[in-house]
């Protein structure tokens, strides 16, 4: 799983919809950060169908699950214990912390828990624990009522996800809100989906700090209905090694930093009907050329909201900078391993002219991680050279940049990223 030490502790932080999707219930209007008011839906007119009337919209995929076969729970303990093939888990309206749950039972049952559940294991990340669903097939979760602000799913931990899936097909969540706790500096999603075939997520209300609202690694065909994804501190949506199609109706992606990120290297396709996009949303799929778009709503790709992440003052430093006040230290992997900085200086070398800049880097443990430039974002790895600075390379052009770190005042902690006769520095 992603886990990652900081090296200073920090924070990453309409129109309504009215036309009904395939799932039949009009699209929520956007809600507060946290789920603190009971929402209100429109009516469904006579004809629609709800979001429990559908599975898939395609003749291939499995029909719905006859009623007399759901299963109700009123807790997290009975939502993980029903878990099975073919499972129909309708969870009675309330909310639902994971993490109470799991840190109660690993405390009591530790790896044992994980061998008595076949289809659950529970992981560590870096500040607590997750819930990790494996290898089931038909699983369909839902809320208890067609209010997807009546059923809410939370977690702690910044870098677990609310729910992860692993090789799940035939995947249905319907009529749920789910994040995290607390805003602040994540890197885990809302919902992870890895190796899953035939994925509905139906009337859902997804929000951040989860960096990514959804995250499908070597996935297959999705089908995503009147559901919004918001406030998350990457974008809405990241694919890694996905093929097939991914179709969305009558969803809403506002209000994240990022717009999210997509790997082009294997057949991919995505299509957007009467969807709404904000700001940042917008720069990532108004131009893409595996998107199909109709009847939707774009926010102003040059209009991007302030982020709180380069706020140097909110974190306690320094409001003046100073490189020469710097001085270079050493450094190992394991330090820069899972942490991520922000750029928020460029020096000109020559001239030593300086200018603000917002930026980022990721670094992962496996040697990999990602750069984000403003102008675009990059997948990137990196490695330690025998000198002991950093080698990070761009792998969509190959371009090679070293960077060192740096201590300022007390525990300061800086990186300087020398690319072109600049010096561009990141906390």
């Amino acid at each position: 799983m992603k886990n990652r030490k900081i090296c200073i502790l920090m924070a990453m932080a309409t129109i309504s919809t009215v036309a009904l999707c395939a799932c039949g219930e009009e699209t929520e209007s956007e809600r507060g950060k946290r789920p603190t008011e009971e929402p209100t839906q429109a009516a469904a007119p006579d004809d629609a169908q709800t979001p429990n009337d559908i599975l898939t919209p395609d003749e291939d995929k499995p029909t719905e699950l006859q009623e007399d076969r759901s299963v109700h729970v009123d807790n997290v303990e009975d939502l993980i214990n029903a878990i099975e093939n073919n499972a129909v888990i309708e969870l009675e309206p309330g909310t639902y912390n994971i993490s109470d749950y799991l840190n109660a039972a690993w405390a009591s049952e530790g790896e044992q828990w994980n061998e008595d559940h076949p289809f659950a294991e529970i992981q560590d990340v870096y500040d607590g624990l997750q819930l990790v669903i494996i290898g089931v097939d038909g699983l369909q979760i839902r809320g208890g009522t067609d209010n997807f602000g009546d059923t809410v799913l939370l977690a702690d931990p910044r870098y677990a996800a609310v729910l992860t899936f692993d090789r799940c097909d035939n995947l249905s969540l319907t009529n749920m809100t789910m994040g995290h706790t607390e805003t602040g500096e994540c890197w885990g999603s809302v919902v992870d989906l890895f190796s899953c075939r035939y994925s509905k997520i139906c009337n859902m209300d997804l929000f951040g700090c989860g960096v990514i609202g959804l995250n499908m690694e070597d996935c297959g065909d999705l089908y995503c209905a009147q559901t919004t994804i918001r406030e998350c501190s990457m974008g809405p949506l990241y694919n890694s090694g996905s093929a097939g199609k991914w179709t969305f109706n009558d969803c809403r992606f506002v209000d994240s930093e990022g717009g999210g990120f997509f790997d082009e290297s294997r057949n991919l396709t995505m299509e957007f009907n009467r969807c709404e996009f904000g700001d940042r949303e917008t720069e990532n799929f108004m131009y893409r050329s595996d998107t199909v778009t109709q009847d939707c709503v774009w926010g102003d790709p040059n209009n991007y909201p302030d982020s709180d992440p380069w706020d140097m003052k909110e974190y306690g430093l320094p409001e003046e900078f100073h490189a020469d006040d710097m001085s270079e230290c050493s450094f190992d992997e394991e330090f820069l391993a899972n942490t991520t900085w922000y750029g928020f200086t460029v020096t000109d070398e020559k001239t030593g002219a300086t200018t603000e800049e917002e930026t980022s880097l990721y670094f992962d443990e496996n040697g990999t991680g990602y750069f984000d430039d403003e102008n675009a974002f990059h997948l990137t790895t990196w490695e330690m050279d025998t000198a002991g600075a950093v080698k990070m390379t761009v792998e969509d052009n190959g371009d090679v940049y070293e960077l060192y770190l740096y201590a300022g005042d007390g525990s300061d902690c800086y990186l300087k990223l020398v690319q072109n006769g600049k010096e561009s520095w990141f906390y």
